[in-house]
């Protein structure tokens, strides 16, 4: 089985077989024990659009590896491939929150090295919650938390008026 020159002159009666190649291309998806699209296919020679991330409970999806490389999605697919998902286990932390004297407010798991995005206002007769702070440092929503805490509440004193202290 040679390719044919058709450049050759023919001298004789020769057969040619045609050889085909298919026009699609299938990618399957090593998702590791995770959720997600399977498989897909595509037309060769092309490049594939980026799938969603897949999910895993307890696990940050990375990356897509081909043969233990980081895949690029600007490859043009020119054979079926297995793109495997690398996963990372999410550590948590634990924030525990003292209220000084004001409303019991649970604990709460955030994933390591992440920000609160939102902290709980305890309520204390006769004070307005000001902030939360850690060591006198104060805790925002945009702390990144890297360690299990425990922050405290810190509230100014209301002002009474005239009619209040009678």
């Amino acid at each position: 089985n040679q390719i044919y020159n058709f450049d050759t002159p023919v001298t004789e009666n020769i057969t040619l077989v045609a050889k085909y190649e298919t026009s699609m291309v299938t990618i399957e998806y090593n998702l590791d024990g995770g959720l997600g699209l399977a498989m897909e296919s595509i037309k060769r020679y092309t490049t594939m659009n980026i799938p969603e991330p897949p999910t895993k409970e307890g696990y940050k999806f990375l990356k897509w590896t081909l043969d233990g490389k980081e895949f690029t999605f600007d490859t043009k697919i020119t054979r079926d491939i297995v793109l495997k998902a690398e996963w990372a286990p999410i550590e948590y932390v634990t924030i525990t929150f003292d209220s000084n004297g004001g409303s019991q407010i649970k604990p709460m798991k955030i994933e390591k090295n992440e920000t609160l995005k939102e902290l709980p206002i305890p309520k204390k007769e006769n004070y307005t919650f000001s902030h939360w702070e850690k060591d006198e440092e104060i805790i925002t929503e945009t702390s990144k938390i890297n360690s299990d805490i425990t922050v405290k509440a810190v509230y100014k004193l209301n002002e009474l008026t005239d009619e209040e202290e009678e």
